[in-house]
């Protein structure tokens, strides 16, 4: 009798990788290699005579050229690798395979209460709005700073046609980005940064290194159109006894070598309601430290991609982490004190070695110039990667 079966196309998890306990995401996060479906369908492929198709997470034509010729799978499925680069096949046929934007597998594209979003093409699910007629005259355009919101917006409006200056004060571009590759979690972010960074100069954008803008300078450019990027600054409260505790913010210890905090270590979310707080207890804990996370949330990382929340929230628990939610940091010092939100009763938390903040941001202000001037990205409102290169695209297609 002739089998039905047209083929097999192999995936794994829930959409929320919860089912009696954490497991696979079928939608799986930068959390996961590439691929990471490969066992599963070498392991079917030996069993069926149909063609068996591997998908999760499938963003590199290597990667899917090795699945082949290694006889893993007969076909390839992929979804967001199509979202972050609508051109990934054509750029594969035509040998510009290192032209590919790739999804980075942080799951902004698929929550279903919203439209669709990437952080890498900020034009997916947008595509109607951010398609607007050519610009009727050049302008002369100042970008001010150069993380992926600036980045984003130079390459935008220099592709335009317009004449644009990108100044960054610092000697690199990239913004915070630059730090949160560091995370082994994150470090797919990186090729965002060196996409744009190549795209700007290719589009003739004049890039300043190490050029700080002043009010001097916007004057001696005259642009047109002043773009200000600034970013924002963590976060820290002000709290008796705090000038006596060693402080750190989730940005810095990306950039510290972990043997300074000491082996005990509170980590204090605040009301900021996604990754940060959960990555830097992760990071921590990872480096064997004695953790304690505090949230004044219901649910720590509350407003996160559901399955990465899972995980980490998962994986919190596996190395110990002491999570402590509904609870406000009020006292520093060697033995800090804790209030619960709700029922507003104090407690001792501990003693502990350091202080980690991962409380959010507060915008980094420019004085506004004369004639047309925008604010984009976290000086606007600090938020998160995907509204930065939003913020960048909106007004590079609008000028």
């Amino acid at each position: 009798m002739e089998s039905s079966l047209a083929y097999v196309n192999i995936t794994a998890g829930t959409i929320g990788a919860l089912h009696d306990g954490v497991v696979l995401p079928y939608v799986a996060s930068s959390h996961y290699e590439p691929g990471f479906n490969a066992d599963a369908a070498a392991t079917v492929r030996e069993a069926v005579s149909v063609p068996v198709i591997l998908t999760g997470r499938m963003n590199d034509p290597a990667l899917m050229e090795d699945v082949l010729r290694s006889g893993v799978a007969d076909l390839v499925d992929t979804t967001r690798a199509l979202i972050a680069d609508p051109e990934f096949v054509k750029k594969t046929a035509a040998g510009r395979a290192d032209r590919i934007h790739k999804c980075i597998g942080i799951n902004e594209c698929h929550y279903p209460d919203r439209v669709s979003s990437c952080p890498v093409n900020p034009w997916a699910g947008r595509e109607r709005e951010l398609d607007v007629p050519a610009p009727t005259r050049r302008k002369r355009v100042l970008v001010v700073d150069g993380g992926p919101a600036g980045l984003m917006c130079a390459r935008t409006a220099a592709s335009r046609g317009h004449s644009v200056v990108l100044a960054e004060k610092k000697e690199t571009l990239g913004g915070k980005i630059t730090l949160l590759s560091r995370d082994p979690h994150r470090r797919e972010m990186a090729s965002l940064i060196d996409d744009l960074t190549r795209e700007v100069a290719e589009a003739g954008v004049e890039v300043r290194l190490g050029f700080e803008v002043t009010p001097e300078s916007v004057a001696e450019l005259a642009p047109d159109t002043v773009v200000v990027a600034t970013g924002a600054l963590p976060a820290l409260p002000d709290l008796p006894g705090l000038e006596e505790t060693r402080t750190y913010t989730a940005l810095d210890i990306l950039d510290t070598d972990l043997t300074e905090p000491g082996e005990n270590v509170l980590v204090v979310g605040g009301l900021n309601d996604h990754l940060a707080p959960l990555a830097a207890a992760d990071l921590l804990a990872g480096h064997g430290k004695k953790v304690v996370l505090l949230s004044e949330c219901i649910l720590p990382g509350q407003a996160a991609e559901p399955s990465i929340l899972h995980l980490l929230t998962k994986r919190l628990l596996e190395k110990h982490v002491r999570i402590e939610a509904l609870t406000q940091l009020v006292k520093g010092g060697a033995r800090p004190q804790v209030r619960n939100v709700f029922s507003r009763e104090t407690s001792d938390i501990g003693a502990f070695d350091s202080v980690v903040f991962a409380t959010g941001a507060e915008p980094v202000d420019f004085p506004e110039t004369g004639g047309e001037f925008y604010r984009i990205g976290d000086c606007l409102a600090p938020r998160r990667l995907v509204h930065a290169t939003l913020d960048g695209a909106r007004i590079g297609s609008r000028l």
